[in-house]
């Protein structure tokens, strides 16, 4: 410590000390900021596990109604719609779905997906020229994107030109 005195008052000089408690402060506020983004991480996905078992219990009774309806129709021998199988198969397959996310791995399949879209596709974050943080991404992600058109860019040529006799004149 270096003291200097000024009119009867002390002033401690000692930067080394500063920045090794400026540091301290820095780890300490970065790791309440990722246990703050971890919990909210895991509350979010709590949220979805817990609207998916929701809407299986919801439309598995809904599917058990009309599979147990078609099938008394059958038993009693009156004639069931063929179209009734469509619900059937289709509704089938939304369970299934959603008995995966539920009770399954499928949210972990899609956490493995959205860190492979992170690393091999990090093209498809860069955000339009407007935004502030635009400047932000690497030159080489940019370029990967130049070429690309606008979505209204890509109607096929008989649709667009019923959508352009629609346009007012100027």
């Amino acid at each position: 410590y270096k003291y200097t005195t000024h009119d009867t008052q002390y002033t401690i000089h000692n930067t080394g000390m500063l920045e090794k408690k400026g540091a301290q402060i820095e780890s300490t506020m970065k790791d309440k900021m990722a246990t703050q983004a971890m919990l909210q991480r895991e509350i979010q996905m709590a949220i979805n596990i817990a609207k998916a078992r929701d809407s299986l219990m919801w439309f598995g009774s809904l599917y058990a109604c009309v599979v147990t309806g078609a099938t008394v129709g059958v038993i009693a021998r009156r004639p069931v719609p063929p179209v009734v199988a469509v619900p059937i198969v289709m509704g089938g397959f939304a369970l299934t779905n959603m008995f995966d996310m539920a009770y399954g791995n499928k949210l972990q399949r899609v956490v493995a997906e959205a860190e492979s879209i992170m690393i091999n596709e990090k093209h498809r974050f860069v955000p339009p020229s407007q935004a502030p943080f635009y400047g932000k991404y690497d030159e080489a992600l940019v370029k990967k994107i130049e070429g690309i058109g606008s979505v209204g860019s890509y109607w096929p040529e008989p649709v667009k030109a019923v959508i352009d006799s629609f346009q007012l004149p100027k």
